[in-house]
């Protein structure tokens, strides 16, 4: 799929100070830090084509308007070869808008994630709404097994399914996780939200669905293609939750 049709990579505080001139509301965004501004950041922003003088360019302004009042909303939390990914996609009918920054991970004797040095520019990306997998995919760790396209999907493996123990120590001896990905989307509509989330990992070149049952962590093999799947069948969900609200209303 065609990339997004801009990117730019920018601080963080010129991230605040584009967010700031859309909304005063600076502190109820999680990307929006308040972190003091440098003098010249309009100077970066204009650099970047993000701004004119000191206001946000058009294409900029709309977009960032609906990133902080977002419809739909999808979150992306990745861990990968000792790097740590998280993106915020928000999409309307037509357009989209991925935040997307990495950090070195650390893990615990307990197995627990935490993030360490965040890289010290953010990736903001403007997409058509109909790519939307091009724009997510460039994001995730760089395994087929995450990437590929939904067309390669197929249902069901025919391998065993696992049932990973949640005690870590013995987690980790069942299947080593060489990546994980989550998803967590939320869209609202009125006074509506629907919510949708999901889970994966892959090991020893093997993708796997991730859920929690009895006590235990099911991992289903999966074949390359179904994070894609899965995560488009959610999109048509919420577009479909949305058009639903619209015409009751």
């Amino acid at each position: 799929m065609p990339p997004p049709s801009h990117v730019v990579r920018v601080s963080p505080a010129a991230w605040s100070l584009a967010l700031s001139s859309v909304s005063t509301a600076q502190s109820s965004h999680p990307d929006h830090p308040g972190a003091p501004v440098p003098e010249d950041g309009w100077a970066e922003l204009n650099t970047l084509g993000v701004a004119s003088g000191t206001a946000l360019t058009p294409r900029w302004h709309a977009a960032l308007q609906e990133f902080l009042s977002p419809v739909i909303l999808l979150r992306l939390s990745a861990a990968y070869n000792g790097v740590g990914a998280n993106s915020d996609l928000t999409l309307t009918a037509d357009r989209g808008v991925c935040v997307h920054r990495r950090s070195t991970i650390e893990t615990d004797d307990a197995g627990s994630i935490r993030a360490g040095d965040h890289e010290p520019s953010l990736e903001v990306a403007l997409f058509d709404a109909e790519y939307i997998w091009g724009a997510i995919s460039r994001v995730l760790p760089p395994l087929t097994e995450l990437r590929a396209d939904a067309v390669h999907a197929r249902t069901g493996s025919g391998d065993t399914v696992v049932h990973m123990p949640l005690t870590p120590p013995e987690a980790a001896a069942v299947v080593p996780e060489e990546a994980i990905l989550s998803a967590a989307m939320t869209t609202r509509a009125g006074q509506s939200r629907q919510v949708w989330a999901g889970r994966w990992s892959v090991s020893e070149g093997t993708l796997y669905s991730v859920r929690t049952t009895d006590g235990a962590l099911l991992l289903t093999p999966q074949r390359p293609g179904y994070v894609a799947r899965e995560i488009t069948f959610a999109l048509a969900g919420a577009y479909e939750f949305v058009a639903g609200a619209t015409a009751s209303a």
